[in-house]
């Protein structure tokens, strides 16, 4: 029996348990392939669908019945943290903990480190963005000792995370390069798929579209290569933002509807709910006001009842946007209340964009709120910009123009003739749009002419754009 590779040897012990689930299970004498085996087991449940990890999670589960032996328990418990990863993060972090608080107790650093791994992206994914922090560090200090260790890339792939939710784009970016250099070191190529889907993201973040183009392709080739559908989907999720990002509507669709297949297939139900959300922003460039609307108020409610309230924030902030733009007041203020949980746990970004929003001209209601209200939207931007994001920041900046009644108009035109230049740099048209219209306003009638030609200028580009796409 020692003979056989972890993985056969798993594979053979999980399918008599299948077939005789009440015979006792005969595990090797050897702690050493007992451990191997163990390892087997965890890469077999990690991102795997639940069809496919429930015979393992069995397995584990009764044979911690049959032994009662702590240790066992404690690899029961990093197994099912590991196989509900991605369909309940909060009882996935559960599992996870109960592991960490075993090899902590019994002293035993490199096997806490190795769980606290795969519980700083549940903490991330779950707003408790000072714990993951702490636990980053914590398993950088357990592991250092192990430089062979194959977790390495996945470690600095959940540093990017972290630093992505906490608005830190450039640190991003170099935790993925990280990733990418050990994950090609261990052959890890999950990992190294994931950090260059990471790194295009942060390119984008920071408005940097032709690296995020290169390299996603090559992460999409990986993952149909290597038959890994989360990795395929999310690919796509990011070529759906960025093809948005550039206008490119009705193909961001067709990607959005690719994700939404593999997702299905794979029986992913929180990446699905992703996929809705992405879905409301293309129905936002597309002038679909209502099914934006309906569309972000429902994709914020699933993320809320799963337990990711990040995620939660993030629809929500849409859906916010999307109210007040269509001047559903009532229903903003409604979105703002129910809000406030999630992005309590979220990012500063997502927390800065709700400050933005309660600040927004439509909700005040006085000269003296106003005032306060430009006081918070300045403040906001100042924010986002700090944490390099670009984008928001941009948008925020309109809503503290707009704020702006005792400023004089020379100065308003300046402000917002800085988002034009801002905006059209990083290729923000609609905002460019915005920006011009709002000086057209600021301008006597003859002077209107230019800022108005240059805004229809930029519709007449996007239409015929969206002409030759469909």
């Amino acid at each position: 029996m020692n003979e056989l590779s972890p993985a056969t040897l798993l594979e053979q012990l999980v399918a008599t348990h299948q077939a005789h689930p009440h015979t006792p299970i005969d595990l090797p004498d050897s702690l050493s392939v007992q451990n191997n085996l163990f390892d087997a087991l965890k890469n077999n449940v990690n991102g795997a669908p639940q069809h496919v990890s429930r015979p393992y999670t069995a397995w584990i589960t009764d044979l911690v019945r049959q032994s009662g032996r702590s240790d066992h328990e404690a690899m029961a418990q990093w197994t099912l943290g590991l196989a509900w990863l991605h369909y309940d993060p909060r009882r996935a972090l559960t599992h996870l903990q109960a592991a960490r608080d075993y090899y902590q107790k019994q002293g035993m650093p490199y096997e806490e480190g190795r769980v606290l791994v795969g519980m700083i992206g549940m903490m991330g994914q779950l707003g408790m963005l000072t714990e993951a922090e702490r636990a980053l560090a914590t398993a950088k200090r357990q592991l250092r000792p192990y430089p062979e260790y194959v977790g390495w890339p996945g470690l600095y792939l959940n540093e990017s995370d972290i630093c992505r939710r906490n608005g830190r784009y450039q640190q991003m970016i170099a935790a993925t390069q990280k990733a990418e250099q050990t994950a090609q070191q261990h052959h890890d190529h999950a990992v190294e798929a994931m950090a260059l889907i990471n790194r295009a993201v942060g390119h984008m973040m920071r408005g940097e579209y032709a690296p995020a183009a290169a390299l996603l392709p090559r992460a999409y080739a990986i993952a149909k290569q290597r038959d890994i559908p989360m990795l395929a989907g999310w690919t796509r999720i990011n070529l759906a933002r960025l093809h948005t990002a550039q206008g490119q509507f009705v193909q961001s669709l067709h990607d959005l509807d690719e994700a939404q297949r593999i997702f299905t297939d794979a029986k992913l139900a929180l990446d699905q709910a992703t996929v809705a959300l992405e879905k409301v922003r293309i129905f936002d460039a597309l002038h679909m006001p209502r099914e934006a609307l309906r569309t972000a108020v429902f994709a914020a409610e699933q993320f809320h009842k799963t337990g990711v309230q990040v995620e939660s924030a993030e629809a929500y902030i849409l859906a916010i946007r999307l109210a007040l733009q269509q001047g559903k007041l009532n229903k903003a203020r409604r979105l703002i209340a129910a809000a406030q949980p999630p992005v309590a746990k979220a990012s500063p970004v997502e927390q800065a964009w709700l400050q933005a929003y309660m600040a927004h001209p439509r909700l005040q209601n006085s000269a003296a709120e106003r005032h306060h209200a430009r006081e918070q939207a300045e403040q906001a931007a100042q924010k986002l910009g700090a944490w390099g994001a670009v984008r928001e920041q941009i948008e925020v900046r309109l809503l503290a123009a707009a704020l702006a009644e005792t400023v004089p108009s020379a100065e308003r035109i300046e402000q917002y003739a800085a988002i034009a230049r801002d905006a059209e740099a990083y290729h923000y048209l609609n905002m460019t749009v915005e920006a011009w219209l709002h000086i057209a306003a600021h301008l006597p009638p003859p002077q209107q002419i230019e800022p108005l030609q240059k805004a229809v200028a930029i519709i007449a580009e996007q239409r015929r754009q969206m002409s030759v796409e469909e």
